[in-house]
This record gives C-alpha cells, sequence and structure tokens, in this order.
C-alpha cells in the first residue's frame, strides 16, 4: 500500500459496499484510485464476510468498526462513499469521523430520513424483506438471481450475473431494520454528492421512493452521472473511479 509522505496531496478513500457485499467487489475501484496517485480502502463490513454469524452484530457495530477503522489507518482528507444501503451507514458516521472528511458521496444510496431501511421503501421491497427474512431460519436476506439480474446488475452478461450472484452475502435484516437519523449535509461542513450510474434501474427515476427523493434528502440537487448500472463496480470499475475522482 502507498504511504503518506509529508507534504504530498493525497486523499483517503473510504468505499463503503451495498448490502450483500463484502469489501472486495469495489477493490478494483480502489486500485484505480490508488493508480492516481491516492490511497483508497474498501473493508468488509462486520457481520459480512462469508464466514460471520450474521446474528453476531448491530448496525450501531458497523458505525463503530468504520469509526476505529478510520482512526487506526490514520484516514485524512476522507471522500467516504456509502453505495445503496450503506447510504445508511455513512449518514451515521460522517458526523463522527467529519474532521477528517474532504467530501461525503452517496453512490446510487438510499438516504435515511427517520425510518428504517425495511419500512422507508416501496410496498415490494417491504414485502420482499418480511418474507425473505422470515424464510432464511437465521433472519437474513437473500437476493434472488432473477432480481440480482434485472434490479441491480442488468448491465452485465448473463455469465457474469451469475457469477456475482453467487458470491454474495446473505444480509442480517436487523442491518435494514435499524433506524439511523437524518444527516443535515448542510452542517456537516464538507461537500455532499450523488453519484448515479446511467443505467442504474434499482430504484425508479420519481415517486415517493426515487433516486430524485434521495438526493433531495441528501441536500444534493443534480446526480453526478456515472456509467453503468447499480453494480458498476462489476462493469466499469474504471469509469466508476473517475466518476469519483471528478465530483
Amino acid at each position: 500500500m502507498r504511504t503518506r509522505l509529508k507534504g504530498e496531496n493525497v486523499s483517503d478513500f473510504l468505499i463503503v459496499n451495498g448490502a450483500w457485499h463484502s469489501g472486495w467487489p469495489s477493490e478494483p475501484v480502489a486500485r484505480h484510485l490508488r493508480e492516481a496517485g491516492h490511497r483508497a480502502f474498501s473493508p468488509t463490513l462486520p457481520g459480512l464476510a462469508h464466514d460471520d454469524d450474521p446474528t453476531k452484530y448491530t448496525l450501531p457495530d458497523v458505525f463503530d468498526y468504520l469509526v476505529d477503522f478510520t482512526e487506526r489507518n490514520d484516514l485524512r482528507d476522507v471522500t467516504l462513499i456509502g453505495h445503496s444501503w450503506a447510504g445508511s451507514v455513512v449518514s451515521a458516521v460522517a458526523p463522527r469521523i467529519a474532521r477528517r472528511m474532504s467530501k461525503l458521496i452517496y453512490w446510487a444510496s438510499w438516504v435515511p430520513a427517520g425510518l428504517p431501511m425495511s419500512e422507508d421503501t416501496s410496498e415490494g421491497y417491504r414485502e420482499f424483506f418480511k418474507v425473505a427474512s422470515a424464510a432464511s431460519g437465521n433472519s437474513t436476506i437473500s437476493v434472488p438471481l432473477e432480481v440480482w439480474q434485472a434490479a441491480f446488475i442488468n448491465d452485465a452478461p448473463a455469465a457474469v450475473q451469475e457469477v456475482t450472484h453467487r458470491y454474495l452475502v446473505a444480509h442480517p435484516m436487523q442491518y435494514f431494520s435499524h433506524n439511523v437519523s437524518p444527516l443535515d449535509t448542510a452542517a456537516l461542513g464538507v461537500p455532499t454528492a450523488f453519484v448515479l450510474g446511467s443505467e442504474d434501474v434499482c430504484l425508479p427515476a420519481d415517486g415517493e421512493h426515487s433516486y430524485g427523493v434521495m438526493m433531495a434528502r441528501a441536500g444534493v440537487a443534480e446526480a453526478t452521472p456515472a456509467p453503468g448500472s447499480h453494480e458498476a463496480m462489476f462493469t466499469d470499475p474504471v469509469g466508476l473511479a473517475e466518476a469519483f475522482l471528478h465530483v
């Protein structure tokens, strides 16, 4: 890993992946950021390693882990990036590490507004959370292949869709059902952006739970465009990294 030199203009990027992901899917994005001269990290959160006990941790445990990770690695001038579900994570963590931050990026994120994600979503997703967690036997949520193909990684060939689906991690239901307070991004003291892929169809373009609503919650008037679908870390990691660099 590249070390920070005194007086050198090096930014730190901390990528928090969305639901069902360990840290490794964003490693190609992080690698491109490093090649551009920065430090970049994509840690696996507690409960989301393939051999973790999904019942062991709470969402506040995840918050504490990221704060500790930031301080332990002495991250500075941090661009904090939250993907999808991890919009809830960065919303809670950002105020605790604000003095170390230079930018907050919601990447195709759900942005909390006073209700848990499992309640603050469309009727179809609410029913999905309820049925899937009850059927799992350990209160986790797994994504059916057909949903993954149609809503998440719709820009990839079938073979890529199937391989990436195989490596997803069952997501602890308590991470969806924990309430996260809204973040006043204007009071945070760092610029906030919303990055959205050109082929992202995970949330609708308009309506009560659309990306437009999420952007408004984040205090962002216009999305920064990126290539690809909701899972562009698999399909266009370089293009996605370039979007992060040019926010």
